[in-house]
């Protein structure tokens, strides 16, 4: 447990931030995260209040830890003896955002940036893996994108709905269930100003 006082996703998140600012300009990266199911009280309160309350962050920081190593462990099999291009498959918690700020209101969650170089495989093998992940954990979503933004729409492009267009993709492609999922604008309302 983290101690008392200390917001233990406060400081996984701004490690993951510098993280994300540092290989944004960066080339040839994947970007993930996962959001999952955690408590639906401590997830509304911690994306309203930015995890004021101590003992909720570390709430938030133990399940969403417990979720990290989970994926990871579950993943071990098939990383065993990859070699990666560059960076290897890593995830970090990431703490909620509070309102107001450039990405308001986004949830707790996992993240994590993988370089891949000249290698597309590492990433397509990253797409397998957040598959993987969404597949065997009911409770799990991820999205992924690269340099070129939601680079799995490039893939699918010929079994789209005619309303999705690169200027109405953004945080619309999903993998759930092990699927690639694409979130109609309709549902715009119920998922709040993060989606």
């Amino acid at each position: 447990a983290a101690p008392r006082g200390r917001n233990p996703l406060r400081t996984r998140g701004a490690a993951m931030e510098a993280i994300s600012r540092a290989s944004a300009s960066e080339p040839d990266c994947a970007r993930y995260q996962i959001f999952g199911t955690l408590p639906s009280d401590a997830v509304a309160r911690s994306s309203r209040e930015s995890a004021a309350d101590p003992d909720d962050a570390a709430s938030i920081a133990e399940a969403l830890e417990a979720t990290r190593a989970a994926c990871m462990s579950h993943l071990e099999p098939h990383v065993e003896g990859y070699i990666w291009q560059k960076d290897p498959f890593q995830l970090e918690v990431v703490a909620a955002t509070p309102p107001g700020t450039s990405r308001s209101g986004t949830p707790a969650h996992l993240a994590g940036v993988t370089r891949f170089g000249d290698n597309v495989e590492d990433e397509w093998f990253i797409v397998w893996m957040l598959r993987e992940l969404t597949r065997a954990f009911k409770g799990l979503v991820a999205r992924v994108w690269d340099d070129d933004g939601e680079f799995l729409l490039i893939e699918t492009a010929f079994y789209l709905p005619k309303w999705l267009k690169p200027e109405t993709a953004a945080n619309r492609v999903w993998l759930c269930g092990g699927e690639m999922r694409v979130v109609p604008p309709e549902a715009d309302a119920r998922l709040g100003a993060w989606a």
